[in-house]
């Protein structure tokens, strides 16, 4: 978990990337392409561009947050008629012939993938595999939540039986996962989702999660979290950029948006603008949804 001790929290950060467009991609244009997840899940040099005319650019936090390999583990997730479908490994995603191959045949509208850098090397288990579903929903997070093992127990315990059932996991994702399902008052039923809806559904959950910590002592300035959140029905997409601490740079997000399939990422939202609002700390949101053709957010 993140550090009490008053300095910046350096833990190796994940990877992750969602495609969302009226057009039908091939795993493979999103996944193997130049600079795609998988190439930078095994380059130490930390690739981000632009991030440096962010007001509260740390270059020193960036390198160490992004020095190391994503190797413990990825995952993908897509809709195939309109049901989720996952494929979640332990193995490193540079090394994994079989992702190759099914990334060569599978096409989807709306594309989630990640890749893994564990804090716990016990915790490289399939179930800790983002992305999550539930329903219609997928989720993925890059980041961490200080003092979970302070806070678990009662945020857990708050949740109702239905979704606190669904935990297979062990890792604080999975738990901002689960109270994200109980903001939106998720049933089970594959209702859709308006992007408003998402959006109050991970603005509460943060709230929510960070209530707990103030509870629990744990102060938000000297042990911040970085809850990085995406969320989809296949039909939009809602994406967070947060840092607890507004003094302190989230990791990074971009968003990018065109007409022309397959052209390179290009950070037109790099979230240069320093944050307002010491409720949510460092906070941008991206939301996206299918009449824009090509769409990719990425961290």
């Amino acid at each position: 978990s993140t550090q009490s001790t008053g300095e910046i929290n350096t833990r190796t950060m994940c990877r992750w990337l969602v495609y969302l467009g009226d057009r039908q991609l091939l795993l493979s244009e999103v996944l193997l392409s130049e600079h795609s997840l998988v190439d930078m899940s095994n380059r130490r040099d930390a690739f981000t561009p632009f991030a440096e005319f962010d007001l509260m650019f740390d270059r020193k936090l960036c390198r160490k947050r992004n020095h190391a390999t994503n190797g413990d583990g990825f995952g993908v997730g897509w809709y195939s008629a309109g049901v989720i479908r996952l494929y979640r490994c332990t193995r490193p995603a540079w090394s994994n012939t079989n992702l190759r191959e099914v990334a060569q045949s599978i096409r989807s509208h709306t594309v989630f993938a990640h890749v893994r850098a564990a804090s716990n090397p016990h915790s490289v288990q399939e179930n800790n595999c983002h992305p999550f579903r539930a329903g219609q929903l997928m989720f993925m997070h890059n980041g961490s939540v200080s003092g979970i093992d302070k806070i678990e127990r009662g945020l857990l315990q708050a949740l109702p039986d239905h979704i606190y059932e669904q935990r297979r996991g062990t890792t604080d994702s999975e738990i901002v996962f689960l109270l994200l399902l109980d903001e939106l008052g998720e049933d089970g039923s594959g209702a859709k989702y308006s992007p408003t809806r998402l959006h109050l559904g991970l603005r509460n959950t943060i709230v929510r999660i960070m209530k707990a910590q103030q509870a629990a002592g744990i102060s938000l300035l000297e042990s911040a979290s970085s809850l990085n959140l995406a969320v989809t029905d296949g039909e939009c997409v809602v994406a967070t950029r947060c840092r607890t601490n507004p003094a302190q740079a989230p990791p990074t997000l971009y968003f990018h948006a065109t007409e022309a399939p397959g052209a390179g990422l290009k950070p037109e939202s790099a979230n240069t603008d320093p944050p307002t609002s010491p409720q949510w700390g460092g906070s941008r949101t991206v939301k996206l949804c299918r009449d824009q053709p090509l769409s990719l957010i990425h961290i």
